[in-house]
């Protein structure tokens, strides 16, 4: 689960695409993929697809999009 001291969103060290992953299935299966911190990523007021999308972009280019 997250560990936001650490930037996690899965198990896994480090973001990689399995934090993408792993919020994809928090937007269908909240319930069975919780989240403990702030995954609002692109500051919108929300957590939807476009956090999503901005944390593969972040992945792509993290100058440009940063958390």
């Amino acid at each position: 689960m997250i560990r936001w001291d650490h930037g996690l969103v899965d198990e896994t060290a480090g973001i990689d695409e399995g934090d993408v992953i792993y919020l994809l299935q928090h937007l269908l299966l909240p319930e069975d993929y919780g989240v403990w911190q702030r995954v609002d990523y692109d500051n919108s007021g929300t957590f939807d697809e476009s956090d999503v999308i901005y944390l593969l972009q972040h992945l792509l280019l993290p100058e440009a999009c940063p958390l």
